[in-house]
């Protein structure tokens, strides 16, 4: 089964969480039985968990359970449940009630993970109690995670009359109410796969989202969002090769043991190229779903081959060449000493006038193009300077202002760069040209890095006040350029991010410090999600950049300037003194 290797990890059996879940209510109980002492209204915060919930059969409401105990038990059977109704919380509403309740949306709770009880409030023959809590995040209908940055407070109050001679809950908000870490523990990522309108060759992009369900229930969720189409951040650069929908027939999935069996209709009538893009999008959405991996896919019930597998039956294996996770091949890592640019793997300077301390370098781009050229974007004090490494580099007439290190745009000779508060790429005419990021930049571009699929762009942006802040957003395909669609912070204003690098195609790797700390490397999904430090073991300095790739060792720079390569959980410098001696690391690829 999918699960989402950079999250928190998952602890215990799903029996703990259920316990955990039930003595809590019991504390609860015992602590505030009897006859409330006055009328002020309950406060408590969503109850959560350490691990995942599958085979867990909500009991549904203890016999004269009071009006708080009721809240508390629906809170953790909404929380815990692994089905598409909801049907074990249900149990705790009045009949109208749960055929009311809308169940598909998620906030996500931050904090104490501790019930706080309060005496419920009184209102007539009914009782009110409240749950409170800082919103740290959200899931839309569709799986879509999006932060609350900053957090904010959330105040949600439930309604209980009698129904049968029992409390149950009455009029409440639409959604779910979780805590942060059995949101971790419960929802898995699912992500759903397009093809990159960018992308000369074929190549897939992971469009992230998150749920609860499993096996049949999650197997007719995912095939509802993959005909849905892409959130609506990533729309404009992906496209699907699912045919157009028939009004006669509706697409089914079936998830067994054995393999997903999906019945496209009109799969049959795809050309070969669109056929094997459609099976490598099956494969990747829906094969990690289950153990085998496998995937079949039929028309009107008759099993459809696909071209250069010879089988209706296929896995992620299939189409290697789509996978936006593998390794960029011949990835090397290089990086600058007193100016000039040095082989990360020989310690040697690159032959030719880049290798040279007179280059007086201070950051640097690469790119590994065909027939094993290596391309070089530089930065020399303030001027961006471009060309083959065997050769001289030559100026590049950019608009005044502070420059942000440069980067090629993947599997292009396309340079882009900060300026300012503005973004310029610069193709091999050496000309700049304004990039359009959907909208105004709220401050000065202090870094910029692709994703390895080029589909995704990281910016570390600069506020009047000084801090920086990481957002994201698409790199869409417009005519004969790229653009990028809107960005969208993805870390909080109390962290000050200075340098980004993506670690594969939907994590991001950042240098950044808390308000009064020292700077740490974090990791975070590109969509704000799993937000996480890593462990600065082995780091004795500060740090001031960063450069990562598929299958490679995460490198970063201190004070030294000193080169330090991430092996296992903790840090190491290259062995020798001069090896260890470095700056503005970077792979070519």
């Amino acid at each position: 089964m999918r699960r989402d290797t950079h999250a928190r990890t998952r602890r215990h059996a799903g029996r703990t969480l259920l316990v955990a879940i039930l003595a809590g209510l019991g504390l609860l109980l015992a602590a505030c039985s009897g006859v409330p002492s006055s009328s002020r209204p309950e406060t408590i915060r969503p109850v959560t968990g350490d691990s995942p919930t599958s085979g867990i059969v909500d009991q549904g409401p203890v016999a004269g359970a009071d009006s708080r105990a009721i809240v508390v038990g629906f809170l953790a059977a909404a929380a815990s449940s692994s089905d598409a109704h909801h049907s074990g919380a249900r149990q705790y509403l009045t009949t109208a009630a749960g055929s009311r309740w809308q169940d598909n949306t998620v906030t996500i709770l931050g904090g104490a993970n501790a019930p706080v009880p309060q005496n419920p409030e009184d209102v007539g023959d009914e009782q009110a109690v409240s749950v409170t809590g800082e919103e740290v995040g959200s899931v839309d209908p569709s799986g879509v995670y999006t932060p609350q940055l900053p957090n904010k407070p959330v105040s949600s109050t439930f309604t209980l009359k009698r129904e049968n001679n029992a409390w149950r809950i009455d009029t409440l908000d639409p959604g779910v109410l979780i805590g942060e870490s059995t949101f971790n523990d419960v929802y898995s990522t699912q992500p759903i796969y397009f093809l990159y309108k960018g992308s000369v060759q074929p190549r897939l992009v992971s469009d992230l989202r998150y749920s609860a369900l499993k096996g049949q229930e999650l197997g007719e969720w995912l095939l509802a969002q993959l005909l849905a189409g892409p959130s609506q951040n990533l729309a404009p650069s992906v496209t699907s090769a699912l045919p157009p929908p028939d009004v006669t027939r509706k697409a089914t999935v079936t998830v067994s043991d054995q393999d997903v069996a999906l019945d496209i209709p009109g799969a049959a009538q795809l050309d070969a190229a669109t056929l094997r893009k459609l099976a490598a999008q099956l494969a990747y959405t829906f094969g990690p779903i289950v153990f085998s991996g496998r995937v079949s896919l039929s028309d009107a019930g008759k099993p459809v081959n696909v071209p250069d597998v010879g089988s209706a039956t296929f896995s992620k294996g299939d189409f290697p060449s789509f996978d936006p996770e593998a390794p960029i091949v011949n990835s090397k890592l290089y990086y600058l000493r007193s100016g000039g640019l040095v082989d990360g793997v020989t310690n040697k300077a690159v032959p030719g006038p880049v290798g040279n301390a007179s280059a007086k370098l201070s950051s640097v781009s690469l790119r590994l193009a065909p027939g094993n050229v290596l391309r070089v974007a530089a930065l020399s004090g303030n001027s961006l300077l471009m060309g083959d490494a065997s050769g001289p580099l030559s100026a590049v007439s950019l608009p005044p202002g502070p420059l942000s290190r440069p980067e090629f745009r993947p599997g292009s000779d396309e340079v882009w760069i900060g300026v300012g508060s503005s973004i310029y790429r610069v193709g091999t005419d050496r000309v700049a040209h304004l990039v359009s990021t959907g909208g105004p930049i709220g401050g000065r571009v202090l870094a910029l890095q692709f994703s390895p699929d080029g589909a995704r762009i990281g910016v570390v942006l600069q506020s009047a006040s000084g801090g920086g802040a990481l957002w994201a957003g698409s790199v869409v395909l417009v005519g004969a350029g790229f653009t990028i669609g809107t960005l969208a912070a993805i870390t909080p204003a109390g962290l000050r991010v200075t340098d980004v690098a993506w670690s594969d195609a939907t994590h991001l790797l950042f240098i950044g410090a808390l308000d009064g700390g020292v700077p740490q490397v974090w990791t975070v999904q590109c969509d704000g999600y799993a937000l996480n430090s890593l462990s600065s073991t082995g780091l004795t300095r500060g740090l001031l950049s960063i450069a990562a790739a598929p299958g490679q060792p995460t490198v970063v720079v201190t004070d030294g300037p000193a080169i330090w390569e991430q092996l296992g959980g903790s840090w190491q410098q290259p062995a020798g003194s001069e090896a260890s001696t470095g700056s503005a690391p970077a792979y070519a690829s």
